[in-house]
């Protein structure tokens, strides 16, 4: 085990992180990471049908019906990080960047570890997912006793209290190649605090439930944190503008994710799923949250009801339904509940 040191200087050796001998150094040490260095094996197939596969104790995901090549399998290795709360809404975080031979992992600011957090890193060995979506069901207090957050709220949240949409678990992931993600692209040039690779993809509560395209990095025991002085307490009208922003902020993602998949689609329905989004984002700048949702409510009626064609190395049924679901996510239960 090693442990990483916050700098002063928040760029510090690339990302800000650098490793430390644990000797002589305690009280420089701003969190940890354990990597668990034997991958675990999984046959794809038993991942396929009823509730899916665990991929750490706390996690398990379920793969939609893909075509297996003879011996196909799945590799899993998990990492734990501490996170350091001073990040939060602040900066962004780089993991394995540098020497390390695994592709960057980009967690944007508003996301931030619960404050541990683990990286499960999944490759695929003999199949693709080019159709529908990876189910993702994360028990973020089984993976992580003692974090601070549920899906419903704060662990210890006390009964009739009302709960910070900020202080709720989250599903997130990236892929491998993280320069394939929309959110690398159009972060920064939105909102500095959604500068990133890692997107947020939760679409249900109980534990916490997503949607993903492919595999690749799951993180659990993130939530949201938009940094000091938006706190639902202190200050609901700020909590609320940034929870509409970050709705706003994934709604242009869903509507670059469906100008990307003219090659896969049909034009009457590539037309009527841009008309779903535009309408969206309308309603949305508006204030009209209501309506936006039913827009992207009738969006993911279409996608689920469209023709896509398989395109080798992309899948954007997926990419769609795991965009939208998470956007009405966000109105339900983030957006529409606080507006005054």
């Amino acid at each position: 085990m090693g442990g990483f040191q916050v700098p002063s200087d928040p760029v510090g050796k690339g990302c800000g992180w650098t490793w430390l001998n644990d000797e002589g150094s305690l009280g420089n040490i701003g969190g940890y990471v354990i990597e668990f260095d034997t991958a675990t094996i999984v046959d794809p197939e038993a991942c396929i049908e009823g509730e899916g596969c665990e991929t750490t104790e706390g996690q398990n995901f379920r793969l939609p019906p893909v075509e297996l090549d003879d011996g196909a399998s799945i590799g899993i290795r998990t990492f734990e990080f501490t996170d350091d709360p001073a990040r939060c809404g602040v900066d962004q975080l780089v993991l394995f960047d540098g020497d390390d031979p695994r592709p960057d992992l980009i967690i944007p600011p508003y996301l931030c570890g619960s404050p541990r957090f683990l990286v499960v890193e999944v490759d695929r060995d003999g199949f693709e997912v080019s159709r529908g979506t990876i189910l993702v069901e994360n028990e973020p207090l089984e993976a992580l006793p003692g974090n601070l957050f549920e899906c419903t709220g704060p662990a210890e949240q006390g009964p009739g209290l009302p709960v910070d949409p900020q202080y709720r678990d989250v599903v997130a992931w990236q892929a491998t190649d993280f320069e394939s993600m929309l959110e690398n692209d159009l972060g920064a040039s939105v909102d500095g605090q959604f500068a990133g690779a890692l997107g947020e993809f939760t679409f249900e509560c109980g534990s916490s439930r997503g949607l993903t395209r492919t595999a690749s990095y799951f993180v659990i025991g993130m939530h949201i944190n938009f940094g000091p002085g938006y706190g639902l307490a202190e200050n609901a009208a700020g909590n609320h503008e940034r929870f509409v922003a970050l709705t706003r902020y994934k709604l242009l993602l869903l509507q670059a994710a469906v100008e990307d998949s003219r090659v896969a689609l049909k034009r009457g329905d590539l037309r009527k799923m841009q008309t779903k989004v535009d309408n969206a984002i309308r309603f949305h700048e508006r204030g009209r949250f209501q309506a936006a949702l039913q827009s992207i409510d009738l969006f993911l009626k279409f996608a689920g009801r469209a023709e896509y064609a398989t395109i080798p190395y992309q899948n954007y049924e997926g990419e769609h339904l795991m965009r939208a679901s998470n956007i009405r996510f966000m109105y339900e239960e983030k957006v529409i509940p606080f507006a005054p």
